[in-house]
């Protein structure tokens, strides 16, 4: 009931504003195409206009070509500048790239063990979590042995990566597959760790004078092993102070240890203990410097280095000096003496047979003279479990003390997964042993892998597996590291328990915010790629404004052309002005007459530097284009959203410009003007 009475009520509304609508219709037809007494309609108007401009056929080119060499100045440099945009976040944007952001702990108290990467996996908006384990390597081909960084992973974070398969395939499923079983037998190795023999260092004395320094003393009489952080290059200066030449720039590797002594230099605050080591007696502070013979980098553009050659054509090694940064790590004793075991190592060592014992431990056996080393067996309970082997190397030499007594030790564990064994190396490796990527395929590579950094639960030293053979099965494209890519699951066979870092996919970029900021609320940090593309908006924002501003200028000398025709014209025009008003056309007719041929002027100077800028634009990038492998590649994007807008901006000038002739037209007196002409 309620409803039929409510339907008649609906019609009458529905009818009534229809009949408004109608009326509404009707007015504008009218304002638009019918002239009525005392007002002007817009179709007059316009056709008035039109022969104005067409009578004054070359003031009014020479106004239209001003305007639109301006608006295709600005057009041509800022469609420049989305290019150049458009071509950078292309080569930065992948499949499902605005879907991932990199996870990794900056903590060693915080580790990102395999539970927390099966726990982000369920947080919401996460699709999937792929993650990876880096660490050191040696890698023997044929007769050549080379340090490799290695990645273990699985292939959704080479997917996720974007790698560039060169050349064969990623892992297959059977070597891709995740190992689940336990590696009970490493806690028994935890506990065989030996300390080096060493003497205890002795106190020479303390003065409370303050010591003589002079810069460039050596610090201290032996040289020392240092390690520079990896994929850092630090500068090589002339002299131990900070504002002297620049030489070069040494790159750190993980895999590499230089050799240097460390002396006195000027003190560079901020950056670390060793900044402001010690003050002089003449009261200046002094750093510790590294001097050595350095392999130079030179830097061709910003973050782009280059190694630097000699006249030869080899690469050129100078003695230099470099602060004590952070970056830089001077190794203990003992963490040489590590080293050194482990390259001594990488050629004859060998594994102890399986056992299904239970777990025990022997004790260490005393070394014949003729020996450096003992071995530390641990049986594990489990079948078909590798034997471990603890090689303590000792120095017979040291006393027989004790509580003097350090040693240290190298584990070795074996890796236990029995799938088949696949690797992925990089063209840089490639490139040391001079090989081509399809002649790579299918040969073997001899791995083993530098287990360090804790990844052992509970072992804090470094630990060296036994040598694995792996067929290349494929070759990434990266010519400046040399990587291989090993399945995770070989690694966590021998007792890793967290990895280094993960690439987390969320369901849709939408959620990628908040499934970062969950993330770091567990203490991680994260990383993605829409973080270097913001940064990439606003750089190139900043670019086009500068670029426009050029074309602003060529623009503004346009709008003075316009103002000039339009008050020239009025003068010009100052009889017809008269007469029009003799005849009975009002103020506010004249008035819109002047701002429609303004507005004209700006809309066709603002249509034809569209033109003049888009066939500048394509005609130089179609230019370049023959200069270029890539034909797709284009230097000029024109957004349309972008053209509309300079064409408002134009027509927007023109009635702004057309204000004031528009005005002065109101204050003609036509009796006083055609007495006048």
């Amino acid at each position: 009931m309620i409803e039929q009475k409510l339907l008649p009520a609906k019609i009458i509304i529905h009818q009534r504003l229809l009949t408004v609508e109608h009326a509404v219709a009707d007015e504008l037809a009218v304002d638009v195409f019918e002239t009525r007494k005392g007002y002007l309609s817009w179709r007059t108007i316009c056709t008035i206009a039109v022969r104005n401009l067409t009578l004054s056929r070359s003031r009014t080119l020479i106004t239209v070509g001003a305007i639109s060499i301006g608006i295709g100045a600005i057009i041509f440099l800022v469609s420049f500048s989305y290019g150049l945009q458009s071509l950078v976040t292309n080569r930065l944007v992948r499949p499902n790239s605005l879907r991932i952001a990199d996870m990794q702990s900056q903590s060693t108290a915080l580790a990102l063990q395999r539970s927390i990467v099966d726990d982000i996996k369920n947080l919401s908006g996460v699709e999937d979590v792929a993650p990876a384990i880096a660490l050191a390597g040696i890698a023997g081909v044929s007769t050549s042995k080379m340090d490799t960084v290695v990645i273990a992973t699985f292939n959704n974070y080479l997917e996720y990566s974007h790698v560039d398969i060169i050349a064969g395939r990623l892992f297959s499923t059977e070597a891709d597959a995740d190992y689940q079983e336990t590696t009970s037998e490493i806690t028994a190795l935890q506990q065989a760790i030996a300390q080096k023999v060493g003497k205890k260092a002795e106190v020479a004395g303390v003065s409370a004078e303050a010591p003589r320094i002079e810069r460039g003393q050596n610090k201290d009489l032996q040289p020392r092993i240092f390690r520079i952080k990896d994929m850092v290059y630090v500068p090589v200066r002339k002299e131990p102070v900070l504002g002297a030449e620049i030489l070069g720039y040494v790159r750190g590797s993980v895999l590499e240890m230089l050799e240097g002594n460390m002396v006195w230099g000027s003190e560079f605050g901020g950056m670390g203990l060793a900044g402001r080591s010690v003050q002089g007696a003449d009261g200046v502070w002094y750093g510790t410097w590294i001097k050595s013979r350095f392999p130079l980098y030179k830097e061709e553009a910003p973050t782009v280095y280059l190694p630097l050659k000699d006249e030869s054509g080899s690469w050129r090694k100078v003695e230099g000096y470099i602060p004590q940064l952070d970056e830089v790590h001077v190794l203990t004793i003992e963490e040489k003496l590590i080293e050194e075991d482990l390259r001594s190592q990488t050629d004859d060592a060998s594994v102890l047979g399986e056992s299904t014992a239970s777990g025990s431990l022997e004790a260490p056996r005393e070394a014949s003279a003729s020996s450096n080393f003992v071995m530390i067996k641990a049986d594990a309970e489990a079948t078909q479990v590798a034997a471990l082997e603890q090689i303590v190397r000792k120095d017979n030499a040291q006393p027989a003390d004790n509580a003097s007594r350090r040693t240290t030790a190298v584990g070795m564990v074996s890796v236990k997964r029995k799938a088949p064994k696949e690797a992925i190396v990089s063209t840089g490796m490639l490139q040391t042993l001079k090989k081509d990527p399809s002649d790579m395929l299918g040969k073997t590579l001899d791995m083993q892998f530098i287990l360090s950094g804790g990844l052992i639960p509970g072992m804090d030293g470094r630990v060296l597996s036994s040598k694995e053979t792996y067929t290349i099965v494929g070759v990434v494209k990266d010519a400046n590291t040399a990587l291989v890519y090993v399945p995770a699951s070989d690694i966590l066979s021998v007792g890793v328990d967290k990895y280094s870092t993960a690439k987390v996919l969320v369901r849709e970029s939408a959620v990628l915010a908040d499934a970062r900021s969950q993330i770091e609320s567990l203490g991680f940090t994260t990383q993605s790629i829409v973080d270097t593309i913001v940064q990439v908006n606003k750089l190139f924002s900043i670019m086009r404004y500068l670029l426009a501003s050029f074309g602003i200028i060529a623009f503004i000398v346009a709008i003075i052309g316009m103002f000039n025709t339009l008050t020239v014209t009025l003068l010009e025009r100052t009889r017809e002005v008269a007469v029009m008003k003799t005849l009975g056309t009002t103020n506010h007719d004249v008035s819109r007459l002047f701002m429609v041929e303004s507005s004209l002027l700006g809309l066709v100077g603002g249509v034809g530097g569209i033109v003049v800028g888009l066939l500048l634009g394509l005609s130089v990038d179609n230019a370049l284009s023959l200069l270029r492998e890539d034909k797709t590649v284009r230097l000029f994007v024109f957004p349309p959203i972008f053209l509309v807008v300079m064409i408002g901006i134009s027509i927007l000038v023109g009635v702004i410009t057309g204000l004031y002739p528009a005005r002065r037209s109101r204050s003609i007196n036509a009796l006083d003007a055609l007495r006048y002409e």
